[in-house]
């Protein structure tokens, strides 16, 4: 059985491999990872982790709130910020199908891009939250 944190990970999975937005996907060839890639892994990527979920009490409804941060990586900086838009206009304040759950809202926290200048690969972050009831 999923967790509910299970179900928004699967939830921004199918929203990105799924349906007529699915440019982010494509453009990195599939190449999305939990946590890590893989040691060598052909650029571009991307890789998601949870930062943090934390429980919301507003009067009688109880609603999580999951922080998914999304990083991109590429050995080209103009393909990074390419990536960036096309995750931007796919999560923007978007409302994740959620098994079990109704996702209320999907926020953009931030968004950043920078080189790592020890390996000549730039990186793209974003942050979400999601609010789930």
């Amino acid at each position: 059985m999923n967790t509910p944190l299970d179900d928004a990970i699967i939830a921004y999975f199918d929203a990105l491999t799924s349906g007529v937005h699915n440019t982010a996907y494509i453009s990195v060839g599939g190449r999305f990872y939990n946590t890590k890639a893989p040691q060598g892994c052909e650029s571009p990527y991307i890789v998601f982790s949870t930062i943090t979920n934390t429980p919301d009490y507003y009067f009688q409804d109880t609603l999580e709130d999951y922080f998914m941060q999304f990083s991109i990586y590429s050995t080209d900086p103009s393909e990074v910020d390419t990536i960036l838009g096309y995750m931007k206009t796919l999560f923007d304040n978007s409302i994740l199908s959620i098994s079990g759950s109704d996702c209320l809202i999907c926020q953009r926290q931030s968004i950043r891009s920078f080189p790592d200048l020890t390996e000549g690969v730039y990186q793209g972050s974003m942050d979400y939250l999601i609010k789930v009831q």
